[in-house]
């Protein structure tokens, strides 16, 4: 956290150091500057990044959850977060498809 304040600090003392000596200068750090933020913004809104996907492990080599099953279609998960999304959304369906089965005198309310 003190490494980036001390950061931030020498980048604002660099850009006014660059605008009192020359406005060329600070218009090509301010260009730059806009030109990496957009391009970083769009990267990671392009790449559907999750920070849960950071913040969790991700499943290698024969902990893979697919790692044996040779029929899968789909790609794997990218993190555990994302396998505990998938078996929440397949037990959601399944308990839908059981309420379905029901007969309507057995269903409790």
């Amino acid at each position: 956290m003190t490494l980036m304040l001390l950061l931030a600090f020498g980048a604002l003392a660099l850009a006014i150091k660059l605008f009192m000596f020359d406005t060329l200068y600070s218009v090509f750090f301010v260009g730059a500057l806009v030109i990496v933020v957009s391009a970083s913004t769009w990267l990671i809104v392009s790449s559907e990044f999750r920070w849960i996907d950071l913040a969790s492990q991700q499943a290698r080599g024969i902990y893979y959850p697919d790692f044996f099953n040779p029929n899968r279609v789909s790609p794997g998960p990218r993190s555990d977060a994302e396998v505990i999304e998938r078996q929440i959304a397949d037990r959601e369906r399944r308990l839908i498809e059981l309420g379905e089965a029901l007969p309507d005198s057995n269903r409790m309310n």
